[in-house]
């Protein structure tokens, strides 16, 4: 048996805060993404070419319940100032094109896709879009990745968020 005194501290879990959603970029290298964007409004065009079913979906459940997951924090990493989403990419462009639908007409493609349904879902909606959200802020990209990997690596053996009924 390991000697106690050798043993270290379990590490303590990132810090969670609540922060503006206009403090909130979009991951550049989004593993989705089949190329790096390389701003903002591509970052959210690659995400509605290439997730924009489930965003639509996403979307149509945050404007019904008016409310995000409580259990499941966007994680996030401080860049001079900025919080880019290591996790929960998904929400942020939903809580974006929950803010200002129009940014979806940047392109005809997506336009002519999604922009009505996400009027139309916003317009039904007896809530607001949200100016906070709660983050875990991670201390850098390195510690975050293993959090990331976990989340969407199907249970991860059982390290990560493992489905009802799958064994």
């Amino acid at each position: 048996m390991p000697d106690q005194r050798a043993k270290q501290s379990m590490k303590p879990p990132f810090p969670v805060e609540t922060v503006g959603v206009e403090e909130l970029d979009l991951d550049l290298r989004n593993s989705r993404f089949p190329r790096d964007a390389q701003s903002q409004d591509d970052a959210l065009h690659l995400m509605m070419t290439t997730a924009g079913e489930e965003c639509m979906q996403l979307l149509r459940d945050i404007t019904r319940t008016g409310e995000l997951n409580s259990t499941d924090l966007s994680i996030v990493v401080d860049k001079a100032g900025r919080y880019v989403a290591l996790e929960g990419n998904r929400r942020l462009t939903c809580l974006r094109i929950w803010h200002d639908p129009t940014i979806l007409a940047a392109d005809e493609d997506v336009e002519s896709a999604y922009l009505r349904r996400a009027q139309r879902l916003i317009a039904d909606s007896a809530y607001t879009a949200p100016s906070e959200v709660r983050v875990a802020i991670a201390p850098s990209e390195a510690e975050a990745d293993p959090w990331v990997e976990r989340k969407h690596a199907g249970g991860a053996g059982g390290a990560g968020t493992v489905e009802w009924g799958r064994r």
